[in-house]
């Protein structure tokens, strides 16, 4: 029987989901042997996916006292967020003057492995101004690093960084990168999912966070995976263990649903990118008046609901807001802005795509 992630709906499967019949055992019911178990931890992070993402339409808004009040259901719902949702709740609550709250978000972000001195730059850097707060927060941070030290995987955290190392030492000739392993491409492939498919493997619940300059890193490695499979079909035990992490809140659904759309080969390449750049920094939205577009969305949407993933339109707002406030230090959950296209066909924009203006959002 086909592979269906417990998606039963027919037409998402005819239009989307182009997999070949599985001659083995049924992955379906693979993924769904502990539920009875963890139906509960399950549900309350499909809670939490759906908490940040209101929140996060609340910042697009303005409405940022209604953004902090769904971080901190959040944050209740799912013990392990994400410290990119962590560090966005943390912005919200400078902004509004809300310092207690910024203070305890402060401790967690450290807690997942992030230097105090990250908190000296950007935005961050106006909590430097509260001082007995930042005195505290600072003489605490030897405590939280001893959680880090205590909590969080240092063999599986080395393994990865070595991995990531080696990954971009390969693919993008980085020969500034020390740590690495000479091997070729697929051994790094082999080795990442070894590592991933680890029972103690759980995401930033066991390797915490990094920072590159002033943005926050989780440290997992599906950006990798994104690029071996787009190159690659992935292998439909893969697929079921990855969705599990989605489930279980170790892995996003937009990394998910990134790696499937690549893997599967989806027939439109430029249908699963909302929004498109011209090279002339024209913008182009998705064309719902147009009826098929609109259907497509509709069942996309399907999809990406059984997934706990957002909607298309949800992520066409989220790109708008980051085109229109590029140094705004929010940062959404897996929100990327495409590459400019030298030429975007005629067809294309009668067809699926309208021009907008930004002035207009």
């Amino acid at each position: 029987m086909p592979l269906t992630l417990d998606i039963d709906d027919e037409d998402i499967r005819r239009h989307y989901i182009n997999i070949k019949e599985i001659k083995t055992k049924s992955y379906k019911n693979e993924i769904s042997c502990d539920e009875n178990e963890k139906a509960q931890n399950y549900q309350n992070i499909k809670k939490y996916y759906n908490y940040i993402n209101n929140a996060e339409l609340k910042i697009i808004k303005e409405e940022l006292e209604q953004a902090l009040i769904l971080y901190k259901k959040a944050f209740k719902a799912n013990k392990f967020p994400f410290p990119k949702d962590v560090y966005n709740a943390l912005i919200v609550c400078i902004n509004i003057g809300n310092i207690e709250t910024a203070f305890e978000y402060s401790k967690l972000l450290i807690k997942y492995g992030i230097d105090i001195s990250f908190f000296e730059q950007t935005t961050l850097k106006e909590l430097k101004k509260y001082q007995s707060e930042w005195n505290l927060l600072v003489s605490e941070t030897p405590k939280f690093k001893e959680y880090h030290e205590k909590y969080f995987d240092k063999d599986i955290i080395s393994e990865l960084l070595l991995i990531t190392n080696s990954y971009n030492y390969k693919r993008f000739n980085i020969e500034s990168i020390s740590e690495i392993i000479d091997v070729s491409i697929d051994s790094i492939y082999a080795r990442l999912f070894n590592l991933i498919e680890n029972p103690a493997y759980s995401g930033h619940q066991i390797v915490g966070a990094m920072t590159f300059n002033d943005t926050i890193i989780i440290n997992t490695p599906y950006y990798i995976l994104a690029n071996y499979y787009s190159e690659h079909e992935i292998d439909d035990k893969v697929l079921c263990n990855l969705y599990k992490q989605v489930k279980k809140g170790y892995m996003h659904p937009k990394d998910f649903l990134q790696i499937f759309n690549f893997s599967k080969k989806i027939e439109n390449d430029y249908w699963f990118s909302p929004v498109m750049i011209s090279s002339e920094n024209e913008i182009y939205i998705l064309n719902k008046s147009n009826p098929l577009v609109k259907q497509r969305i509709h069942e996309y949407d399907v999809f990406r609901k059984k997934i706990f993933c957002y909607k298309y339109q949800d992520e066409i707002q989220k790109m708008i807001f980051k085109l229109k406030n590029p140094t705004s230090k929010i940062n959404f959950s897996n929100i990327y802005l495409p590459n400019k296209i030298n030429n975007i066909l005629p067809y294309q924009i009668t067809d699926t795509y309208k021009k907008i203006s930004l002035d207009d959002y």
